[in-house]
């Protein structure tokens, strides 16, 4: 589930997922104060606990609750540099694999490279000045390029794949799409 979850294969989040709260209290687990990205660092820290400890997770198919697209939410603001935080947060989990003494899933730099591509796409695409460079420094050096492309998110995997090879190129795609919208 984990790695499935890393690999946005499936995207279990606070309004579509059932938590065992002895795993919660057990293992402290709360919510950052992370601007963006705070759902999915609670996610993630369960995720990485329910490994550690190996009480596994469940999935069932079956639907529990209706998703409401809301365009004024914060996810859909102009960039700010808060959005940052997105991709903290994801390197604090990395870090709480470290801690927890578990072998980090190959996974978590693809989720972090998708966090990065993303604050890069909505920094590039907004009105927005800011330096795109405090972005990229934080790409991960140690991804398996072959990882990167996937036949179950094809198009999402090439953007991510795209974007790792060449940041410059993803823009020029970017700057494309933003010209033909």
């Amino acid at each position: 589930l984990n790695k499935k979850f890393l690999s946005r294969t499936i995207n279990p989040g606070i309004g579509n997922a059932f938590c065992k709260n002895e795993i919660i209290k057990t293992n402290n687990i709360c919510f950052s104060s992370f601007s963006y990205g705070a759902d999915n660092d609670f996610v993630r820290s369960y995720l990485a606990y329910s490994c550690k400890d190996n009480t596994g997770a469940i999935i069932y198919n079956k639907s529990f609750f209706c998703y409401k697209y809301n365009d004024k939410s914060i996810m859909n603001s102009t960039f700010s540099e808060k959005r940052l935080d997105s991709i903290r947060s994801v390197i604090k989990t990395k870090e709480l694999y470290t801690e927890l003494n578990l072998s980090c899933p190959k996974e978590i730099n693809i989720f972090l490279l998708n966090e990065i591509r993303g604050v890069y796409s909505q920094s590039f695409l907004s009105k927005s000045d800011f330096n795109n460079e405090l972005i990229l420094k934080y790409i991960p050096s140690d991804i398996n390029i072959m990882s990167l492309i996937t036949f179950n998110r094809f198009f999402w995997s090439l953007a991510n794949f795209i974007f790792y090879i060449s940041p410059s190129l993803y823009g020029l795609f970017l700057k494309f799409y933003k010209e033909i919208k």
